[in-house]
């Protein structure tokens, strides 16, 4: 079972009030592989990684004009900010990481700390 099955699973078997719980769980599975993906990196692989993720989450021929770029967004930006993580070492937390993705549209000139970007 590849890491993006066990995404899927666990995003239809949990039962959760929040959508973007999805990226917790995504985080957190990455981190229990985190040997893995790191071993990706070093190894300068983790072009196999985006190539299922977006295989998996990407758009497709048959989409529709509404559905391809919903499913770019959605997969660029996941997959960006998951490479982004990998890439930087894994050092913050799963829990740590949800914050920030779910806050980075929030921005406080006094803590930065969760702050990505203003969009």
């Amino acid at each position: 079972m590849t890491y993006l099955n066990e995404w899927r699973d666990r995003t239809e078997s949990e039962e959760f009030e929040d959508q973007k719980h999805i990226y917790f769980i995504l985080f957190d599975i990455a981190e229990q592989h985190k040997d893995f993906f790191l071993l990706l990196r070093d190894a300068d692989l983790l072009y196999l990684l985006q190539d299922e993720f977006f295989r998996n989450f990407g758009p497709t021929d048959e989409d529709d004009e509404i559905a391809t770029y919903s499913k770019a967004f959605f997969t660029y930006s996941t997959y960006g900010f998951l490479e982004t993580w990998i890439r930087r070492g894994m050092k913050r937390t799963a829990k740590e990481m949800e914050k920030m993705f779910n806050n980075r549209n929030k921005y406080d000139e006094g803590d930065s700390t969760y702050s990505v970007c203003r969009i």
